[in-house]
């Protein structure tokens, strides 16, 4: 019998599975929400985070485990920005890092690595991993360079930016993919 993980490889490899893959796609905040606990209190804390991931995983074994999905708002915090928590919802950031597109030079993505809540999300990739060896696939979540552009600067600025200005979008965008591959 095929493990999760082979039927998800063999399936994004445009091979033909044993079954269809089955994953709850970014369920790491549906993890949480099950287990009784809210995304503020385990997002930084990867022994809970792995636990509500794993006995989710123990109740229903999917194909792929979202690690980090629910916390994906943790680079923006990891740059400074205020971070609210809406009941049943994942946290956001409360506003733009930056009010304007010329102040992008002045985040730095390396800050991410001494963040909590992102150290808590590769360590609980890493423990998930550990604990589920060859039997699914174990993936990290975080949103594409242009989300994360958008929630860094104002989006209605982005927006009209790339008709006028489209150097410093550009520029914003290098740094949120920044944002992305360190996270």
């Amino acid at each position: 019998m095929a493990t999760g993980r082979e039927v998800v490889l063999a399936a994004l490899n445009l091979e033909e599975p044993p079954r269809v893959p089955v994953m709850a796609w970014g369920g790491g905040m549906w993890a949480v929400y099950h287990s009784g606990a809210s995304i503020r209190e385990v997002m930084d804390k990867p022994e809970e985070l792995t636990r509500c991931i794993l006995d989710m995983y123990e109740a229903l074994p999917y194909d792929v485990v979202f690690v980090g999905s629910g916390v994906t708002v943790a680079p923006l915090a990891a740059l400074g920005a205020e971070i609210e928590y809406p009941e049943g919802s994942s946290p956001t950031n409360k506003k733009a890092l930056i009010e304007n597109l010329d102040d992008v030079e002045s985040l730095d993505p390396g800050a991410l690595a001494e963040h909590p809540a992102v150290r808590a999300v590769w360590e609980t990739a890493g423990r998930v991993r550990s604990a589920l060896g060859e039997r699914t696939l174990v993936t990290a979540v975080c949103w594409g360079p242009f989300s994360v552009a958008g929630r860094l600067a104002n989006m209605g600025e982005c927006m009209m930016a790339m008709i006028d200005a489209p150097e410093k979008v550009h520029r914003l965008l290098k740094t949120a993919t920044e944002v992305c591959w360190q996270y």
